[in-house]
């Protein structure tokens, strides 16, 4: 099977739901949702921009948080892909309020050296930055499936966790959206509490 990112994201979708994490949307678009009657409803005022896509929206009982996928393979040999790709939709991710948003960078068909580096230079990047999104970069193997993040940001560590559908049921959001706080970012958030592809069935 020939990967994308709508099919590498599909997977993912599929390992979280393995591990019993809560619901979880692929390709949310909250133009094609009730959002619109959700918000004329509650605030009678002119509808927000309702862009960016969001790539996984993942739902459980305490949070809604999101986030936003790249996928990075060789072609014709080469790999020469930006760092920074995604940075700018995870950051349009925070005015949707979402508890916490992330980027997750999947590589397929590079060596581990190259790996590290690419994942490291962007997490030091966010960090150096104090950007309020979460970083995780995954190797995939199409061998198995596998979807194995950096045990931890050492550019000198080899050490990979275990599948992405193995590791425990919670999810480690660790940087809070600090446009939550805002009063856009709660009217936002307010909506899509309620929108129907959130619901439990």
């Amino acid at each position: 099977m020939e990967f994308n990112e709508n099919s590498i994201q599909d997977l993912i979708k599929e390992k979280l739901e393995t591990r019993g994490v809560g619901i979880v949307k692929t390709r949310l678009n909250l133009s094609n949702t009730n959002f619109d009657i959700i918000w004329k409803r509650k605030f009678n005022e002119k509808l927000p921009v309702l862009q960016p896509e969001i790539d996984i929206v993942v739902k459980d009982e305490f949070s809604i948080n999101a986030i936003e996928v790249k996928y990075f393979k060789e072609e014709n040999k080469k790999f020469n892909y930006p760092y920074y790709k995604g940075i700018d939709q995870a950051i349009a991710y925070l005015r949707f309020g979402f508890d916490h948003v992330a980027l997750w960078h999947i590589f397929d068909k590079i060596p581990l050296e190259q790996f590290k580096d690419y994942g490291w230079r962007t997490w030091d990047f966010l960090r150096e930055l104090n950007l309020p999104l979460g970083f995780t970069y995954y190797l995939f193997d199409k061998n198995d499936n596998s979807l194995k993040a950096k045990q931890n940001n050492d550019p000198n560590d080899d050490k990979l966790l275990p599948d992405l559908s193995k590791l425990s049921k919670h999810i480690a959001w660790r940087l809070p959206n600090p446009y939550l706080l805002t009063i856009e970012g709660k009217k936002i958030r307010s909506v899509i509490n309620e929108i129907d592809v959130l619901k439990s069935d």
